[in-house]
């Protein structure tokens, strides 16, 4: 069984891989842009990185599972305003939860830094701790979600 991906095929291992791959990817990218704007704002330009970022993850979220299938198909438009309202608020949960944590670690790093910049190597330890603070807030959030449907 394959899944497609724009042009390309991949079994259940390669799409895992690729997804894993992606998360990394968007959690790096976080981190490291939050080290940038605390580096030169502060607290109120990482409270809008923070913010800005959870919303293009639910937004692009959405527009994944949207695209897929059988999953927003019903209606004329699959990526109407109510599937948005449907399909998107799990996925700000979870990235507002994460990279807040992520957020908050940059800072607190940054803070016990004698330069009062976050290094590389507490970079790479934000990106793994918001990797599994997203498995730990993933499987909560679907939970509550699934419990409250």
């Amino acid at each position: 069984m394959e899944t497609a991906f724009n042009s390309f095929r991949f079994g259940p291992i390669g799409s895992v891989l690729l997804w894993l791959i992606s998360l990394t990817a968007i959690l790096a990218g976080f981190v490291l842009g939050a080290r940038a704007v605390y580096r030169r704002a502060h607290g109120s330009g990482l409270f809008l990185f923070w913010g800005a970022s959870a919303v293009a993850y639910a937004y692009g979220s959405f527009r994944v599972v949207c695209s897929r299938p059988v999953t927003c198909d019903v209606g004329t438009d699959p990526f109407s305003a109510e599937y948005l309202a449907t399909v998107a608020p799990p996925y700000a949960v979870i990235a507002a939860l994460v990279f807040g944590a992520a957020s908050l670690l940059v800072v607190h790093l940054s803070r016990r830094s004698p330069t009062g910049i976050l290094d590389d190597r507490s970079a790479s330890l934000c990106i793994g701790a918001a990797f599994g603070v997203w498995v730990v807030v993933r499987f909560l959030v679907y939970q509550l979600w699934l419990a409250a449907a």
